[in-house]
C-alpha cells in the first residue's frame, strides 16, 4: 500500500514496484487523508505500506498508529517516506520499521524491501 500525496511520487512508487517485483499496489494519493488511508486498511491486509510523513488532515503518524493497532495490519513493515533526516531512534520510537529519505534513488527503495521482505524469509 502506498500513501502518498504527491501524484508523481505515488505513481514512481507503484511503477517501480511492479518492475522490479512484478506486483502493484494500492494507492492513496492525490487527495490523500487520514481517513482515506485508514479506510483502506480497514478489513484488508498489506504486505508492506509506504507512508508519507505529511498527509492532508493529519500526519503520517496518525495512519501508523492506526496500522500498529488494527487486527489485520499490526505487523505490517511500514516505511516512511520523508522530506526529513530522521534518527534511527526517532524511527523506532514512532513504529516505523524504515524510512526513505524524498529525492531517494530505486535501489534504497529496492533495498529496503528486500531487507523487510525477502531477507526475513531466509
Amino acid at each position: 500500500m502506498i500513501v502518498e500525496d504527491n501524484i508523481i511520487h505515488a505513481k514512481f512508487l507503484n511503477y517501480s514496484f511492479i518492475n522490479r517485483f512484478g506486483c502493484s499496489a494500492a494507492l492513496v494519493q492525490s487527495t490523500v487523508s487520514v481517513e482515506g488511508a485508514v479506510s483502506l486498511l480497514s478489513g484488508n491486509k498489506f504486505d508492506l505500506v509506504v507512508l508519507d510523513s505529511e498527509i492532508v488532515g493529519g500526519s503520517g503518524r496518525e495512519v501508523l498508529k492506526y496500522i500498529r493497532s488494527s487486527e489485520f495490519n499490526r505487523n505490517v513493515p511500514v516505511i516512511a517516506q520523508t522530506g526529513h533526516l530522521m534518527e534511527k531512534a526517532e524511527l523506532e520510537e514512532q513504529g516505523y520499521d524504515a524510512y526513505l529519505l524524498k529525492g531517494f534513488k530505486t535501489k534504497d527503495l529496492f533495498g529496503i524491501v528486500k531487507k523487510l521482505l525477502l531477507d526475513e524469509r531466509d
